[in-house]
């Protein structure tokens, strides 16, 4: 019987789950702090809604159902386009967020895996990029409520009309060309121009060479200006506002529907994007009436994998304090537990008769910081003794106290 799970799904322990459930609510507060409303679509959409304008490449990443044309999502961005599309009469703006699963089949790789979570935001309906600079402005939001250093982040911004115009003045396919380019960071510089020289020859080093230019975000805002006007007012509008940002000039995201702004955050040179999204006006108008748009995801996945590399101690689960007893004292242990419950204080208990030393050894493995042992002498003078792991201290008090007691 195979005991595993299959290649690029997990299972997370105990205290794996707690800390995610944390982070998916710090997140879930800055959604909400920045005015988004929640929406929830369905795991599983129609194969030919999620083929719309998704390229080559995350056609053949679908988890396709056997024996129907439905497949599961592999975004939260398509689903959404899908719902404003058939609902006509939404308010706009329409500010949307959603923290849900999705899944690629794809092969896994560091952080990144098939089965995983995105916290996506969007605004429908705002042409300006006004909207761009709010959804950067919450990023760098979340990402600080989850307790990360964004000194050595990188806001990194480019616009897809320039790449098109960069395209077409080299005469290049640009389905290939994004493609190829999108790969800089999974097979490096060397990679990519094995890819772009196989297709395009000795103009490929001159390619990639131009992508290179420019030591800062005047300078590569004028090689933009050269190729297309609209992607340097919309660019130079967004570094007005949030001066954090930079100007990458190969940035392309492998998504097919984006048109014009595209937005990365990275935290780490050690993994890739821990934020990405950008703008796709057409997108919507493929489902039903085309609206503006713009939004953003939160690589929940990356988000995690680096919150644990500093994380050194496992707590199991929310409880604070844990009660043993002795002898035939579970019904008083039960009522001390449940006068703590009743003040909001989370509390375990023991279940077994066993030795004091064995239950200590066990409040001390799942991590609670302190303990509360009852016994026939605290039952009788309604005690008990309040001992704290962390400090190694203990005292007795009175069961009446524990309505008052901070813990």
């Amino acid at each position: 019987m195979e005991i595993n799970t299959p290649k690029g799904f997990r299972d997370f322990h105990p205290w794996e789950e707690r800390i995610r459930k944390e982070m998916l609510e710090k997140i879930e507060k800055t959604f909400i702090k920045y005015g988004f409303s929640p929406l929830s679509t369905p795991a599983v959409e129609f194969l030919n809604v999620l083929t719309k304008k998704s390229g080559k490449e995350i056609e053949e990443q679908i988890f396709k159902i056997e024996g129907e044309e439905v497949g599961l999502r592999f975004d939260l961005t398509v689903p959404l386009a899908r719902y404003v599309g058939g609902n006509l009469n939404l308010y706009k703006p329409f500010k949307r967020y959603v923290i849900a699963k999705v899944w690629r089949n794809e092969e896994p790789q560091k952080a990144r895996y098939r089965e995983f979570i995105q916290a996506d935001v969007d605004i429908v309906g705002v042409k300006e990029q006004t909207a761009e600079v709010e959804l950067l402005f919450l990023a760098k939001d979340a990402l600080e409520s989850l307790g990360f250093s964004l000194k050595n982040a990188r806001f990194l911004l480019n616009n897809r009309k320039f790449l098109e115009e960069f395209a077409k003045h080299f005469e290049v396919n640009s389905g290939f060309f994004f493609r190829s380019i999108d790969k800089l960071d999974k097979i490096g510089e060397k990679g990519v121009l094995n890819l772009l020289e196989k297709e395009y020859g000795e103009k490929a080093r001159k390619i990639l060479g131009e992508l290179k230019k420019g030591k800062n975000n005047e300078e590569k805002l004028k090689i933009i200006k050269e190729f297309s006007e609209e992607a340097y007012e919309e660019l130079s509008f967004i570094l007005n506002y949030f001066k954090k940002a930079e100007i990458n000039l190969s940035l392309v995201r492998g998504l097919d529907y984006y048109t014009g702004s595209i937005i990365e955050v990275k935290l780490s040179e050690e993994i890739g994007s821990v934020v990405g999204g950008g703008r796709y006006d057409n997108l919507i108008g493929l489902y039903g009436k085309e609206e503006p748009s713009v939004g953003l995801s939160l690589g929940f996945e990356r988000l995690f994998y680096l919150k644990m590399k500093e994380i050194k101690t496992k707590k199991y689960n929310e409880a604070n304090v844990y009660v043993c007893f002795v002898g035939e004292n579970f019904s008083y242990a039960l009522e001390v537990a449940q006068v703590l419950r009743r003040k909001g204080i989370a509390t375990d208990i023991n279940y077994s008769k066993r030795s004091l030393r064995k239950q200590l050894d066990y409040a001390n493995n799942m991590g609670y910081k302190y303990v509360i042992i009852v016994g026939d002498k605290e039952r009788e003078e309604k005690s008990v003794v309040l001992k704290d792991l962390e400090k190694r201290e203990e005292r007795r008090i009175k069961e009446e106290e524990l309505s008052s007691i901070k813990l």
